[in-house]
């Protein structure tokens, strides 16, 4: 088995070798970096790497790992360090695209998303996505939410991120979908991954948190993959970077006249605010809630089991239970 393993990795590093010098010059020097990148070694943010064409891009420091896993895995086909792009297999993806998306774009490959150049934008089975990211991977290839059946329903997104659970409900065969989502960059990209699919009059978008009481939430000026920040460490900072509206649950079902609908939370720690601190009338308007619970699952078990809610725990890989998982509740039939 060592030996196994032991050949693998030699397989992986002559690969890497021997595709780097075939794109780089001074290729010996550019794994060093990375190495001691990687190791935390060294604290530069990006260096330039200087290509075989004579042109040079400027690497950020934490895409050497996807670059170097694209050598590893023979994926690169050709580079162009004048056009900045990668050609990948049967496609080609610009080298910002490939930073953006980073790892995410690996495994989406592996899956079958190609980079539409022309469209810009990722594609598989004609749903499309402006960058790859994790939430699009759990949603559309690991299937988190194979377990909710929103055929006709109203479906309420708390924490829809960058839209990837508001497209699949909508495919899916939902009525209408009112996702809320507080991080301002990850709105606009839904808001943008929502019109690539041709579904703006399925989906009501809302820029906003989610509390028990209205107000305002102050968010940090963060990266879209950092949103998992954005509840459980608002910025204190004044004046605020990124000043955000905050709704109720109760003030989005009577608005939108809810009722037998579904309710999707997956909000970085609001659920325990909203679930436990507004009016329990509001469970009414709900038959069905898939909940993401991040700080356990006790009190909220008992909340929606005292309202008349069938509870079911399940996992999340590599978190422990009794931390982190998601509740789907079911209202019991009388």
């Amino acid at each position: 088995m060592m030996a196994e393993i032991l050949h693998q990795r030699v397989g992986k590093y002559l690969r890497i070798w021997n595709a780097c010098r075939i794109y780089f010059k001074k290729c010996f020097s550019i794994l060093i970096k990375c190495f001691l990148y990687n190791k935390g070694l060294i604290k530069t943010r990006a260096f330039d790497i200087r290509c075989k064409d004579g042109f040079q891009i400027n690497l950020p420091s934490k895409s050497c790992r996807v670059v170097f896993s694209i050598l590893a895995e023979n994926f690169l086909h050709g580079l162009s360090c004048k056009d900045k792009v990668f050609v990948l297999q049967d496609f080609v993806i610009p080298i910002h695209e490939l930073i953006v998306s980073d790892e995410d774009a690996l495994t989406a490959i592996r899956y079958g998303w190609r980079y539409n150049t022309q469209g810009k934008f990722w594609i598989k089975n004609n749903i499309r996505f402006k960058h790859m990211r994790y939430a699009i991977l759990s949603v559309f290839e690991y299937d988190f939410y194979r377990y909710i059946n929103v055929l006709g329903k109203t479906v309420i997104d708390v924490g829809a991120y960058i839209g990837a659970t508001t497209i699949y409900f909508a495919l899916k065969g939902a009525r209408r979908i009112i996702a809320i989502e507080p991080h301002p960059g990850a709105f606009l990209e839904m808001a943008e991954n929502i019109k690539l699919n041709g579904l703006e009059d399925k989906a009501i978008l809302i820029n906003a948190g989610l509390s028990a009481k209205p107000g305002k939430l102050c968010i940090r000026d963060i990266d879209i993959k950092q949103t998992y920040r954005t509840y459980i460490n608002p910025s204190l900072s004044s004046p605020c970077e990124n000043e955000v509206s905050v709704v109720t649950l109760s003030e989005i079902i009577e608005k939108y006249n809810i009722s037998d609908a579904i309710l999707k939370m997956n909000c970085e720690g609001c659920e325990y605010d909203v679930l436990l601190n507004e009016d329990p009338k509001i469970f009414s308007a709900f038959d069905h809630l898939f909940i993401g619970y991040h700080h356990g699952y006790e009190e909220l078990k008992k909340i929606l089991e005292a309202a008349g809610f069938k509870v079911n725990i399940l996992p999340v890989r590599g978190r422990h239970i009794e931390e982190q998982g998601f509740i789907i509740a079911e209202r019991r039939k009388v």
